[in-house]
């Protein structure tokens, strides 16, 4: 069994979707609702998941006046847990990098689909 299977067969889907949508967007900010929103899971259960993260130092809770919003962390617990649930950005995404360092390229197109 690989060991994305075994973590999802350990951990809580839905914990597992917030924990995977906070690292694949490590530089963004949320709400409690855009993130129900975007990964399907209900507000509550965002709320409980998010406030585990935050004690656990995983996500860091950002106040502005009566708002909170949340972020990845940038500590060692943060990359610890990256690492376990493995986010890695795949080749497509380091030749399109690549791709816009270098002059005079406007347009990389993608013949076929993409395979993990």
């Amino acid at each position: 069994m690989e060991p994305g299977k075994i973590l999802e067969e350990l951990l809580d889907k839905k914990t597992l979707a917030v924990l995977r949508h906070f690292a694949s967007n490590q530089d963004k900010q949320f709400y409690l609702r855009e993130l129900a929103k975007v990964t399907r899971v209900p507000i509550a259960t965002v709320f409980r998941i998010v406030r585990k993260l935050v004690a656990m130092g995983v996500v860091q809770e950002i106040k502005i006046k009566k708002f909170k919003i949340y972020q990845y962390g940038s500590g060692k617990e943060s990359k610890f847990v990256e690492q376990l649930i493995e986010i890695r950005r795949g080749a497509v995404e380091e030749f399109v990098d690549f791709c816009r360092s270098v002059d005079g390229i406007q347009q990389v197109v993608l013949h076929g689909k993409r395979q993990k």
